[in-house]
């Protein structure tokens, strides 16, 4: 039962994202318990949830692992490992931009019609299901139930998470024009893990899902803005194409820049310097007994001396990229009515379009 939840699971979030995932061979793996993707490139509309106006023009995931102990469930970890996660994104115009959210509302549009048909025949069914079902069965089915919840809820519980080597480049020639400039962000790793009380990695078997001791920890997470004739888009540069999806060494030299430990000035313009934060979250059951005042959850967060920084491009630059997406955003729900000419050249169409 677990192992179908999570082939389709699977097959879904990463079908929506990655190009080139074999349906019938992430299944296999999943029933294997050993689920492994190499090299993987990310589809041109992955940040198209964002509904801001940039596409994806380079981008993959290096590895993804996951590790699901079936034999024990209930009683192992179930870990998810992900490393190397590349992002080179762009500004697109504003038709552009609409043709690609009325593209992907209109499938949101059948997805949820095609959703809701299966949901009333499901519940159709079940209905049909029970009224043939004995009291006997009934009560066999809600202890099967029951247990898969509660198994569930351990495994959900439990789960370890480790990302590591993240860098998203953002490169915008359009915002202003004869102004260029790049942002992103790098995490040199991301782990999340349950705890005890002492912060000791654990695994808890009952009520994990309750009575929470989790511990976070971001190294060398870091955001900077680029700008200025020093700082060269990548794409600006003469035959500059994407990398081949298998060249790791390309890809690493490309975004590994920062991943490691703070970059050059020459080419790295922070605001917010590598910084490594620890963040512990403790949330008491509700059997616990609480002093009157006493929190029932606690976070305790820890890091080191953060360094930041803003110049006056950067600010500049950052104001005017907001300015363009919330404009984008507000243009968004009229776009396909917006005329593609400008005023002087139609000035009727833009009457009407007012």
């Amino acid at each position: 039962m677990f192992e179908q939840y999570l082939a389709d699971a699977l097959n879904k979030a990463l079908g929506a994202y990655c190009d080139g995932i074999d349906g019938e061979k992430l299944r296999v793996s999943a029933w294997n318990g050993d689920v492994e993707l190499r090299n993987v490139r990310l589809k041109k509309t992955a940040l198209s949830t964002l509904r801001a106006p940039v596409t994806v023009d380079a981008g993959c995931v290096g590895s993804l692992r996951l590790k699901v102990p079936w034999m024990n469930l209930g009683r192992e970890p179930v870990v998810v490992e992900i490393d190397r996660v590349f992002v080179l994104a762009s500004r697109v115009t504003m038709e552009e931009a609409a043709a690609t959210a009325d593209e992907t509302r209109d499938e949101e549009e059948d997805a949820a019609e095609k959703k809701k048909r299966i949901d009333e025949g499901e519940r159709d069914w079940l209905r049909t299901a029970m009224g043939k079902m004995t009291k006997t069965m009934r009560e066999e089915a809600e202890r099967s139930d029951s247990w898969f919840w509660k198994t569930l809820n351990t495994v959900l519980g439990n789960l370890q998470i480790t990302v590591q080597n993240v860098h998203v480049r953002y490169e915008d020639e359009i915002t202003t024009p004869g102004h260029t400039f790049s942002c992103g962000m790098t995490i040199g790793k991301l782990s999340a893990i349950t705890v005890d009380d002492f912060g000791e990695p654990t695994f808890v078997a009952g009520g994990s899902l309750e009575r929470i001791h989790k511990r976070v920890a971001l190294e060398n997470f870091s955001m900077y803005l680029d700008s200025g004739a020093v700082y060269r888009p990548w794409k600006t540069h003469a035959g500059w194409t994407p990398p081949k999806v298998e060249d790791t060494e390309a890809w690493w030299a490309l975004f590994g820049v920062g991943l490691v430990g703070e970059a050059p000035s020459d080419v790295r313009n922070y605001m917010l310097y590598p910084v490594t934060v620890e963040l512990f979250y403790h949330r008491k059951g509700r059997k616990e007994q609480t002093e009157a005042g006493e929190p029932r959850q606690m976070c305790d967060l820890k890091f080191q001396d953060a360094r930041m920084a803003l110049s006056r491009n950067q600010y500049r630059s950052t104001v005017r990229l907001l300015e363009a997406f919330n404009q984008y955003r507000l243009r968004l729900p009229h776009a396909e009515f917006r005329p593609m000419v400008s005023v002087k050249a139609q000035p009727r169409a833009w009457w009407t379009y007012a």
